[in-house]
């Protein structure tokens, strides 16, 4: 017992002389730091969004290291991506070709990518705008009215369908916007002829008809085509992203 009791009193005397003394104080703030380092480089192979799991890729946006499972479903949701990462490019890439399943056209696709990518795009600013209150059928009335628009001003008269909705007249007049951008090509957008864009509308709309028709989501899709800017027609991005 005697042993033991002075066993204790040395364990005791140790540590309270670890803490007074100067160099020991100084060799422990030396061991905290080499112990942070450790930590730091085993958290290095950890998901830095989710903290669990392994990390495979560098995020651009987060400029951090994260696990594939937290870049797919944050993808241009929590994490603002840049149009130009890889992951994003692929990520579009198989979402196009999934979106050519719903009446697409792969040729076509490619051919006018610029325009459905901006008109695409439109959508999505123009639901964000209404709060994301925006429907598909809003969606089809605003095509229409812009159609119709555009076809009597190709025949030289002037006037614009409007609509009592606001939802459908702000996505309307976001339409006319982008096929004015383009028809012009301005702001260096690319220059199209007003009768491609139109067929480019009327492929949009029918794209919709089969969403509709078959119950799938369509603003997820579309979302997972399109980037968070208008391309314009000198970005090294369209040569990536049109491989569908």
């Amino acid at each position: 017992m005697l042993f033991r009791g002075s066993v204790i009193r040395d364990i005791i005397s140790g540590v309270v002389f670890f803490f007074l003394d100067n160099r020991l104080c100084t060799f422990s703030k030396l061991a905290f730091n080499a112990y942070r380092n450790i930590i730091s480089k085993v958290s290095e192979n950890h998901c830095n969004f989710c903290g669990n799991r392994k990390a495979n890729r560098f995020c651009p946006a987060l400029t951090r290291l994260i696990c594939s499972r937290c870049c797919g479903r944050n993808r241009q949701k929590s994490i603002d991506c840049p149009d130009n990462c890889n992951f994003l490019i692929v990520s579009r890439r198989q979402a196009l070709k999934k979106l050519v399943n719903f009446q697409g056209d792969g040729e076509f696709e490619v051919a006018q990518f610029e325009v459905l990518h901006n008109l695409r795009l439109g959508l999505i600013k123009s639901r964000e705008r209404a709060r994301f209150t925006l429907t598909v059928e809003e969606v089809l009335s605003a095509i229409n009215n812009a159609v119709e628009t555009l076809r009597i001003r190709f025949s030289g008269l002037l006037y614009d369908f409007r609509s009592p909705n606001p939802n459908v007249q702000q996505t309307t007049e976001a339409i006319l916007e982008i096929v004015q951008g383009h028809e012009k090509g301005d702001r260096g957008l690319k220059k199209v002829e007003l009768s491609d864009i139109l067929r480019c509308l009327q492929y949009i709309k029918r794209q919709i008809g089969a969403f509709q028709e078959r119950g799938a989501d369509f603003w997820g899709v579309i979302g997972d085509c399109v980037g968070r800017h208008f391309l314009a027609a000198n970005l090294n991005l369209i040569n990536n992203t049109t491989k569908i």
